[in-house]
């Protein structure tokens, strides 16, 4: 293989390189930047469902409350009212 020495550009034929001076941001053009508003009402829900999430899913006080009753012997369920709360939704769900 043989390399001529015309393919070769001469080191005196490079362009040198130009420097660019610093482009300042102008502060009085608007950016183009997203922007979110919730409203009051969607403020207003958010705070509550933060706070119903931070409530426990088991009331540790009515357990043992019931608990106690229960070994108390003092816990009675009427059956009667159980079973009317339960007919009662039932019917008016249809």
């Amino acid at each position: 293989m043989k390399i001529e020495r015309t393919s070769i550009l001469p080191l005196g034929k490079i362009q040198p390189s130009q420097k660019v001076g610093k482009i300042e941001k102008n502060k009085n053009i608007p950016s183009n930047q997203d922007e979110v508003k919730v409203s009051t009402d969607g403020q207003v829900f958010q705070r509550l469902l933060e706070k119903a999430q931070a409530l426990p899913d088991i009331r540790e006080d009515k357990v043992k409350m019931f608990q106690e009753q229960i070994s108390r012997g003092e816990f009675n369920l009427d059956s009667e009212s159980i079973a009317e709360s339960l007919l009662s939704k039932n019917t008016e769900d249809k």
